[in-house]
This record gives structure tokens, C-alpha cells and sequence, in this order.
């Protein structure tokens, strides 16, 4: 004998609409966390792919960006960067 459930139909004791959806978040957070976890560190691009060059544009510059990191390197591109460079993802300090 199976049991057909409509819309107006309560959830058997055991189950709950709030328990299955706490389960489905707990689940969900847990496999993010997992991703999260397995997933490489984030791979910066080259130099050529960033529009870099060793010579500022104007009043921009690496040593004025949010993502350059002294003494010499960038947060989003790969390689030595000069103080004085500059590429096409320059946001100002």
C-alpha cells in the first residue's frame, strides 16, 4: 500500500519542513566547505594576459594599487613587480 501525499497533506512525525531545510543548508554549507577546501590556491596570470608594464600610467602605479604586495609581487599577477609598473586591474590605495 503506498501513500500519496498532496499539498494539504502533513509531514509524517519523523519529518518536518523545517528539519528538511536545516538538513538541505547544513548540507549545502558542507559541501561548499568541502570545495572550498579541495580548490587550489587562486592562480595569477601572466604579465602579457594583465596588460603589465614596468612604467606608470600617469599618477597610477603598483605602489599606489590595493593589490600590490611589497616588496615586489601583485595579488592577481604572477612574476616580480616593479614599484613603478602598471597594468589594466590598477585600483587605487
Amino acid at each position: 500500500m503506498s501513500q500519496n501525499f498532496d499539498a494539504m497533506t502533513p509531514l509524517p512525525a519523523c519529518l518536518s519542513r523545517r528539519g528538511l531545510l536545516r538538513g538541505a543548508v547544513a548540507a549545502t554549507g558542507g559541501a561548499m566547505a568541502l570545495l572550498a577546501a579541495a580548490a587550489p590556491a587562486e592562480a595569477r596570470m601572466t604579465e602579457r594576459a594583465a596588460s603589465y608594464r614596468d612604467a606608470p600610467k600617469g599618477n597610477e602605479d603598483c605602489a599606489n594599487c590595493t593589490l600590490f604586495r611589497a616588496p615586489a609581487s601583485c595579488t592577481l599577477v604572477e612574476g616580480k613587480i616593479d614599484r613603478k609598473g602598471w597594468c589594466r586591474f590598477y585600483s587605487k590605495k
